[in-house]
């Protein structure tokens, strides 16, 4: 293995070690659903995906789900499915936008990612738990709209912290180069 190869293992292994903690802490916030969260676990994939490209942050996304549902004991239950899916989803989402790296900043990516991420769990949560529900109803609209608000607002509170960790270097032309920022 060459150094460069080291040093993407070293960034990979940090990052999956930092989105498992953040996913560990998220879930002592109590929430009214058990897939619920905030998305800090998703820095890593957003700090990923600006170091080392789109592929990197699914690669990462894919080791944290599977890792933190082992070590928290939800492996294939509903909520790590819908989880699962969401996550995957957002983060095939975040990585075909850093493709277009120069259209997209950092946070409109994140929060695009947040938007898909709800909508996936959503999706998900009603084809397994909520299929007998009238998605029509007053109430439940309400819901939805509240809780794509808090998704895309979480998702570009991600965007903004993932930001302040990585500086992308302007007009160098590689756009998924960085340089720390801490």
């Amino acid at each position: 293995m060459n150094k460069a190869e080291q040093k993407k293992a070293a960034y990979q292994a940090a990052l999956i070690i930092m989105s498992v903690y953040f996913s560990m802490l998220e879930s002592l916030i109590p929430k009214p659903f058990p897939w619920i969260k905030i998305g800090l676990a998703n820095i890593s994939t957003v700090i990923g995906m600006e170091r080392f490209g789109g592929l990197f942050g699914i690669e990462i996304t894919i080791l944290r789900i599977f890792i933190y549902g082992f070590i928290s004991g939800t492996l294939m239950t509903p909520g790590f499915i819908i989880s699962s899916i969401a996550g995957l989803g957002s983060a095939a989402c975040m990585a075909g936008l850093f493709y277009f790296r120069g259209k997209f900043s950092t946070v409109a990516i994140s929060t695009a990612g947040g938007f898909i991420h709800n909508i996936c769990q959503l999706t998900a949560a009603y084809v397994i738990f909520f299929r007998n529900i009238d998605i029509n109803s007053g109430g439940v609209k309400v819901f939805i709209f509240f809780f794509m608000c808090l998704g895309t607002a979480s998702g570009f509170a991600v965007g903004v912290v993932s930001r302040k960790f990585t500086l992308v270097k302007k007009n160098s032309g590689n756009h998924g180069m960085i340089s720390k920022n801490i």
